[in-house]
């Protein structure tokens, strides 16, 4: 082999470490211990690295393989859960009507959604952040229709 050959794959490798490295903080500091725990294993990092090469950003690609792992560790799938709560409660707050907003907390709209989420979570596609929570919002937007609608068939009394 020539130094020629050999310069590509020390690229490659020291920016695959560089990758590992940023997966693993992205892990620490935007998820928590349990996808920290998940990416310091470098099996987990392969794939995440497939996917970086493949275009995918990092936030992306992480989170893809968080929500892969997910259907084996509830504690992953908390905390890829929770990484969107913030955009959720935001989204919530959106979809609701100001009139609504006095019989329903935002924070129990969300957390009804994502209890009808959770058992179809790992069977829902991950494609990008943006993708999954378009996906989430739109599933928040039908529950706030249906909570709507439940509360104006009520009669009063």
């Amino acid at each position: 082999m020539t130094d020629q050959e050999s310069e590509p794959r020390t690229a490659d490798s020291a920016e695959a470490r560089e990758h590992a490295v940023e997966a693993l903080r992205f892990a620490r500091e935007r998820l928590g211990p349990a996808s920290e725990q998940l990416f310091s294993d470098p099996a987990a990092q392969v794939p995440v690295l497939a996917r970086l090469r493949a275009g995918y950003v990092l936030e992306d690609a992480v989170l893809a393989e968080a929500h892969r792992a997910a259907a084996q560790s509830p504690a992953v799938a908390d905390e890829f859960i929770a990484y969107f709560l913030r955009d959720l409660l935001r989204a919530g707050h959106r979809v609701q009507r100001s009139a609504m907003r006095r019989f329903l907390d935002t924070d129990d709209l969300v957390q009804s959604m994502l209890g009808d989420v959770w058992p179809e979570l790992c069977d829902v596609r991950f494609e990008t952040r943006g993708r999954f929570l378009a996906y989430l919002s739109q599933r928040l937007g039908w529950k706030a229709f249906d909570r709507s609608r439940a509360m104006q068939s009520r009669p009063e009394g």
